[in-house]
């Protein structure tokens, strides 16, 4: 099977996967906002947000690594020992920091109460989540062997089954509030941990039966490829937590609640993201190491246009229905958060395009590359935030979002452009910009004169309508072509071939 079919397909297992796992997970927002009053489901995500802050300290970049680990296994006992090794150096650390984060936030739970919620009532939910925290270290260690080894069934019915158990956990533990839903993240975690881990040696044969010593100079390679993935994540998860940790701070959990109705209806355009790095890795990981440099820098290419033509008109939908999505999804009491909603749903097309761009990076094994323009983003969306949010709360908070996540894109992609020779699609892209500006004019002229209700149903023909002008406008312009599709068709569906 050559590459280009390989990659489709295991898109498809993960891109559907992704989705499933994100309709679970949406639900789960729908239930309790629906259940919960919307300082209680401020108070959920809060707590969430804070440990998320610390979250990566604890994660050591480990993740990543064991995935270029895993991707490495060539079936000999001696690399399957090596991928043991790696595992077990990442179990004991993982694991390990996760306790001591746990021990702590449970010794500070009633002084977070009072000084970062400034809510009594939120020390239970603090000590009850951290022990999700400690379970949740499967999420590090089972996918991203997974993603390594290309078993993108393995890696989809990790997080679809999570998804689904939290759901049913939370609904159940619903009468307890805001902790038994945090308690139903670590029933869940552990249930996890219970059905995935033995499940490695179905990737890995012969993973549990071989032994491995724990060796210094293991550690050190781990620790060389994780620690600049770490740094990269840690202002990742400045970027995605602190907006809600400042508003946490700053405003009030009525509007975190808010906030966190617009934030995973956003997110939910970023399913390409998880989809794009566990796919794309393995493969361009292998045209780097076969130095393919230019087969490597055409496929980058190709990867901006077609990520951009696909994610555009889902943002510009967004941003023109959002008060119909809110109210439908959450209720009328979330329809404020409108044009938080706006904001973040531009900041979404910035961040699946600069997957491409860290997948790129860590492909080559030089995850590095991306610390200078994520770190230069995150302190950027420190000082936004704190000018913004006390004026603008929580639409404040979603600008600082898009500006950060702009400008961590630009910088990442011309970082690329210094370490591998990859021509950027200015000119598609400008082509795709056309046509979007021409869905926007369909969808607006659509919600201002179709005759429809109820307001559903007028999104799903505005829609519908709306796309089909943007297919006509992508090919008038020629930012995709019928020939460019004939031949990518061909190389999914045949047998044989070489090139991504």
């Amino acid at each position: 099977m050559n590459r280009t079919r390989a990659a489709f397909y295991s898109f498809l297992w993960v891109g559907g996967g992704t989705v499933l796992a994100n309709l679970f997970g949406y639900l789960l927002r729908i239930l309790l906002a629906r259940n919960l009053t919307v300082a209680e489901y401020g108070l959920v995500y809060a707590v969430m947000a804070l440990f998320g802050l610390v979250s990566i300290l604890v994660h050591w970049g480990l993740g990543e690594a064991l995935t270029r680990e895993s991707a490495l296994v060539t079936g000999t006992v001696a690399s399957v020992r090596r991928l043991k090794e790696a595992f077990n150096w990442s179990v004991l650390i993982l694991y390990g920091s996760a306790g001591t984060l746990a021990v702590l936030s449970v010794a500070l739970s009633r002084w977070l109460a009072d000084v970062w919620f400034h809510n009594p009532a939120a020390a239970a939910p603090v000590a009850v989540y951290a022990l999700a925290v400690v379970l949740s270290t499967i999420g590090y260690v089972f996918p991203t062997v997974a993603a390594g080894r290309g078993r993108a069934d393995m890696y989809t019915a990790f997080f679809v089954s999570q998804s689904v158990s939290l759901l049913v956990f939370a609904w159940l533990l619903l009468p307890y509030g805001a902790t038994g839903v945090l308690l139903a993240y670590g029933v869940t975690m552990g249930l996890m941990n219970v059905l995935f881990l033995p499940l490695l040696h179905r990737m890995v044969p012969g993973f549990w039966r071989v032994h491995a010593r724990l060796r210094a100079v293991t550690l050190r390679r781990l620790v060389r490829y994780g620690v600049p993935v770490m740094i990269t994540g840690l202002a990742w998860m400045v970027l995605a937590n602190t907006d809600t940790a400042l508003l946490t701070v700053l405003t009030s959990l009525e509007m975190v609640g808010q906030y966190q109705a617009a934030q995973p209806t956003a997110n939910l355009l970023l399913f390409l993201n998880t989809t794009l790095l566990t796919v794309l890795l393995p493969l361009l990981t292998d045209l780097w190491r076969r130095r393919k440099r230019q087969i490597l820098a055409a496929s980058l290419h190709d990867l901006y246009v077609y990520v951009f033509i696909a994610v555009l008109p889902l943002v510009i939908a967004l941003a023109v229905f959002p008060d119909i999505v809110l109210n439908l999804l959450f209720g009328a009491t979330y329809v404020p958060a409108a044009p938080i909603l706006r904001w973040l749903v531009g900041s979404a097309l910035f961040v699946t395009l600069n997957a491409v761009t860290v997948a790129a990076f860590s492909s080559m094994g030089v995850p590095r590359r991306m610390v200078r323009a994520v770190f230069i983003g995150a302190i950027f969306n420190v000082i936004a935030n704190f000018l913004l949010i006390p004026r603008f709360g929580g639409t404040g908070a979603a600008f600082a979002t898009f500006l950060s996540a702009g400008t961590i894109s630009v910088i990442g992609v011309m970082s690329l452009r210094d370490h591998l020779s990859v021509r950027l699609p200015w000119g598609r892209w400008i082509k795709g910009v056309v046509s979007g500006v021409a869905f926007a004019l369909v969808l607006v002229l659509c919600r201002a004169l179709l005759p429809i209700a109820p307001q559903i149903v007028k999104v799903v023909v505005s829609v519908g309508i709306a796309g089909a002008v943007y297919a006509l406008a992508l090919f008038a312009t020629r930012a995709v072509t019928m020939d460019e599709i004939r031949a990518l068709s061909t190389r999914i569906l045949s047998a044989r071939g070489g090139s991504l």
